[in-house]
């Protein structure tokens, strides 16, 4: 059985989220096809998205149910100095793994595997729409 993946991609036309299945060109061209924008839609759609923005969705959910996709922010709350305190840390695909980067630079020099993550999967955000929070 072959299973479907589900990507997200932003539209370079207007910077909007789709989600959807993914084409690759050699050129570095990514278009995402989805079933339908909204529910009166009798057709899919194809977008050309902007191709850094591509993310696969996980096979996990977030503590709250909804999805979790690659480039997404985990928040991971933490003391320090007697005080709370959030870091958001990327989930970034490598070796055919999801990983959390929990480097301070987040150059990918300090990786957790994903399924070995052992606090709940709070999504805060993503690295394409809330890059300050890296």
């Amino acid at each position: 059985m072959i299973k479907n993946v589900k990507y997200r991609g932003k539209r370079i036309e207007d910077g909007e989220w789709v989600y959807g299945s993914l084409t690759l060109f050699e050129s570095g061209q990514a278009f995402i096809s989805n079933q339908k924008v909204k529910p009166s839609d009798s057709y899919a759609f194809t977008y050309e998205v902007i191709s850094e923005t591509v993310g696969m969705l996980l096979d996990i959910k977030a503590q709250d149910g909804g999805d979790i996709f690659q480039g997404d922010l985990i928040c991971s709350d933490a003391e320090v100095d007697g005080e709370m305190s959030t870091s958001y840390l990327p989930i970034v695909y490598e070796n055919a793994a999801f990983w959390l980067d929990e480097s301070f630079s987040k150059d990918g020099s300090y990786l957790t595997l994903l399924v070995e993550w052992d606090e709940p999967l709070k999504v805060g955000g993503n690295i394409h729409d809330n890059p300050e929070l890296l």
